[in-house]
C-alpha cells in the first residue's frame, strides 16, 4: 500500500479536468490501494481559487 500527499496542482485537476492528469498520476488516483492524502493548506486555496473562479467546482 503506498502512501501520497496530494498538493494543490493535483487536486485542482483532479476537481477541474482530469484530462490533464498523466496516465500514471490518474492511475494512483483511481487505486484503491493508494492512500491518498492532503493538507488543510491546498484545501484553503482551493477554496480560494473556486471563490475567484479561477477554478470551477464542479465541472461544467
Amino acid at each position: 500500500m503506498n502512501r501520497y500527499l496530494l498538493d494543490t496542482n493535483i487536486l485542482g485537476y483532479l476537481f477541474g479536468d482530469v484530462d490533464c492528469l498523466s496516465p500514471k498520476v490518474f492511475g494512483i488516483l483511481n487505486d484503491v490501494e493508494s492512500l491518498l492524502y492532503t493538507n488543510t493548506i491546498c484545501v484553503g486555496e482551493l477554496i480560494h481559487l473556486v471563490k475567484t473562479k479561477k477554478l470551477r467546482y464542479p465541472r461544467t
